[in-house]
């Protein structure tokens, strides 16, 4: 059984704890939370019934947690996975992996240096939709294709990446306060992007992305 610790109880740590906290995944469990702001962890952690901690070092000062999804803003996503990987834990990071090259490089050889595993989410590439996609292209070039229209509807999305001033995130009905810095569309569009080559992998080549729509249209 690997034992999970969440750190940071925003958007994204509700799928998180869903699957962790409610034994979704075999041989994973949820054990505990962090979160500086105390109403979040308090509310993910009672939810599940398992500790909620406020401070990331007496967070991975724990021994009952083999591995952490650092579910916090893409700016702090360096430092808390050096961190993890100092502690000795194993490290599930949530997408983009970094905002710059330097970063994830530190991230990666941090976790060489402790001898832990770091995976990065990429779920997309499992979604029904995604898969179809796959197998229609695969299809396609069999049938002498020519091209494939990779296609997001933004708003679809609610709004849910585009950064507005002070550094408030708009994520539908809710914003949330980030510090400058932490990506935004841009960043996140762009990993979309490249998940986009990863599902063509090297049958097709991206040939144009359109940030306003997400279109891609690739090309056999």
């Amino acid at each position: 059984m690997i034992r999970f610790g969440l750190l940071g109880c925003g958007r994204i740590a509700k799928r998180h704890s869903d699957l962790l906290g409610g034994n979704h995944i075999e041989g994973a469990s949820l054990v505990a939370v962090c979160d500086p702001v105390r109403a979040r962890a308090d509310a993910v952690a009672g939810r599940f019934g398992v500790p909620a901690h406020y401070d990331m070092d007496e967070f991975l000062a724990r021994k009952d947690i083999d591995a952490v999804a650092v579910l916090t803003p893409s700016g702090l996503h360096p430092a808390h996975v050096i961190a993890c990987a100092r502690a000795g834990k194993h490290v599930v990071v949530e997408k983009p992996m970094a905002l710059r090259l330097q970063d994830a490089d530190d991230m990666i050889r941090a976790c060489d240096e402790a001898g832990v595993k770091m995976f990065i989410v990429k779920q997309n590439r499992f979604n029904v939709p995604v898969v179809k996609a796959r197998e229609a292209l695969d299809a396609g070039r069999k049938a002498g294709a020519s091209q494939f229209l990779w296609q997001f509807d933004m708003r679809a999305l609610k709004g849910r990446f585009i950064t507005v001033q002070d550094g408030n995130e708009v994520d539908g009905r809710i914003v949330t306060r980030q510090q400058p810095g932490q990506g935004g569309c841009v960043v996140h569009i762009g990993f979309e992007h490249g998940q986009a080559r990863e599902v063509v992998n090297d049958l097709l080549q991206v040939s144009h992305c359109s940030v306003s729509l997400r279109v891609c249209l690739v090309r056999v």
